[in-house]
């Protein structure tokens, strides 16, 4: 994927991520730890992640077009590259038991969740800038 394209990716992902992150801590702690009070200094760690996970997305930069064995590639390594930086800052600020296995498994589906999203609100940007390309050929060349 060319820079320029993953930047502006990157950028639309992050408040994605970071709204994906915020909703993932509130659902562990719904379920795991109901009492739990965030500080301010937990808002910096989210936006702080947000922003490590955004970074990894460079993994797809590229000056040329990928194929699609090369993306399957790169999605290979992108993920588990996801869980390990979240699980290891959650486990650094205290956000997750790394002994206790429920907490870790409840928090690594919550990471794979925010990815999903992340990958269908790209996809769907990306659906609807083709969709913009075709109607203007249409229009143009139909006319």
């Amino acid at each position: 994927m060319p820079i320029k394209d993953l930047l502006k990716t990157m950028f639309h992902s992050f408040f994605v991520i970071t709204t994906g992150v915020t909703m993932a801590m509130y659902i562990s702690c719904r379920l795991l730890y109901p009492d739990t009070v965030l500080s301010v200094g937990d808002i910096g760690g989210i936006l702080l992640l947000a922003l490590f996970c955004d970074l990894s997305f460079l993994i797809f930069a590229s000056g040329k077009e990928l194929g699609k064995k090369q993306m399957a590639v790169r999605f290979c390594i992108h993920i588990p590259l996801e869980v390990a930086i979240v699980l290891f800052f959650a486990s650094k600020w205290d956000w997750v038991n790394i002994d206790k296995p429920l907490e870790v498994a409840v928090f690594v589906l919550l990471i794979l969740g925010v990815y999903a999203a992340v990958l269908a609100v790209a996809y769907y940007q990306d659906k609807k800038t083709a969709d913009k390309l075709n109607d203007s050929l249409r229009k143009r060349y139909h006319s």
